[in-house]
């Protein structure tokens, strides 16, 4: 507000200045405009070729991930990540990770004596992968037990399971087991004990992956 009086106040000052060279005033405004009107023009030409600039490496940055990835969608990339993840999963040897062996003794943890056998088929990482499982398990506070077997009748998708003798009626303890595995990030599959040895209520298959 006090600057527009003090606007104001000169503009009345000066009138009698303005109202005898009203030519040379006309020329000032225009002059002064024309000034502002170079700088905008000059400041938003400036923005905007570094915008344009910006896309252009985007678009080349876009164009160059592409031509690498051999795709032309976010969701083909995605796809080929995935599939060259799962290449790795069959290459790289199956381990648990301290973090996923923390969930599984915190989420797993039994007080009463249950008994579990870990089915491991011969082979590949299997056993490496199934001495992580029982270790965890044990320190959980079940009874682990091994058993060996050369060629399953069935294999899990991802190479593990939990097997029950009725899928209908699955014991609170293989649920616990499952819910467990699940917030531990393992992916895992809930599977018949049919045609398997069964050497306990409860066992938990390692296999290699299903072809």
């Amino acid at each position: 507000m006090g600057s527009q009086q003090k606007l104001v106040q000169d503009l009345v000052n000066g009138w009698p200045m303005i109202k005898a060279n009203p030519a040379t005033f006309i020329a000032i405004v225009v002059a002064i405009a024309f000034v502002e009107w170079v700088i905008l023009h000059f400041w938003y030409r400036g923005r905007l070729s570094s915008k344009d600039a910006q896309i252009e490496l985007q678009d080349r940055q876009l164009a160059d991930y592409r031509d690498k990835l051999h795709v032309a969608t976010p969701g083909e990339a995605k796809q080929r990540i995935d599939a060259l993840e799962e290449r790795l999963r069959r290459f790289e040897p199956r381990q648990l990770t301290d973090d996923q062996r923390k969930i599984l003794i915190e989420r797993a943890r039994v007080y009463e004596h249950h008994e579990l056998t870990i089915v491991v088929e011969t082979g590949s990482d299997c056993s490496t992968y199934a001495a992580g499982f029982e270790a965890t398990l044990r320190e959980a506070g079940w009874d682990v037990h091994n058993w060996t077997i050369v060629n399953p009748p069935r294999r899990p998708r991802f190479g593990i399971a939990v097997q029950v003798p009725d899928l209908n009626n699955i014991p609170k303890e293989a649920e616990l087991l499952r819910t467990a595995l699940v917030a531990a990030y393992v992916d895992i599959e809930l599977m018949h004990m049919e045609d398997f040895p069964v050497r306990t209520s409860i066992q938990l298959l390692i296999t290699a992956g299903a072809s």
